[in-house]
C-alpha cells in the first residue's frame, strides 16, 4: 500500500505559553513544553500538559490493544468488533473516532 506522507506542525508561542498542535501528537513534545503549557490540539478541547499526557496514554493502550489482537490471530474485524476502552467513553468525539483508531492501530502493526 503506498500512503502519503504525514505533514503536521507543531508550534510554540513562547511568550505566551501556548502550544499549537496539529493532528498529531508527537510523543517528544511533553519533555520540551512546560508543566503549565496551554495546548491548542487540532481537533478538541483546549487542555493542558495533563491532558496531552491522557491523550498519549489513550493511543498507547489503543496500540498495546492492536498489537495483542494481532499476536493472538484475530482479524481486523475481530479485533474492531471486540476492542473496548470504557475508561475513554466520556471523551468529546470518541464514539465518532474510537473505531478508526483502532482500525488506524491495527494497520500500521502490519
Amino acid at each position: 500500500m503506498n500512503r502519503l506522507p504525514i505533514l503536521d506542525s507543531v508550534v510554540f508561542f513562547q511568550k505566551a505559553n501556548v502550544l499549537h498542535m496539529g493532528d498529531d501528537v508527537f510523543n517528544k513534545v511533553i519533555a520540551r513544553v512546560p508543566a503549565n503549557v496551554v495546548i491548542i490540539p487540532g481537533h478538541g478541547e483546549v487542555t493542558g500538559l495533563n491532558g496531552l499526557k491522557a491523550f498519549r496514554k489513550y493511543i498507547q493502550e489503543i496500540v498495546d490493544l492492536a498489537q495483542n489482537a494481532r499476536a493472538s490471530g484475530k482479524s481486523k474485524e475481530e479485533f474492531l468488533a471486540a476492542a473496548d476502552l470504557p475508561a475513554y467513553k466520556d471523551w468529546n468525539g470518541y464514539d465518532a473516532r474510537f473505531k478508526s483508531n483502532l482500525a488506524a492501530a491495527f494497520d500500521e502493526g502490519r
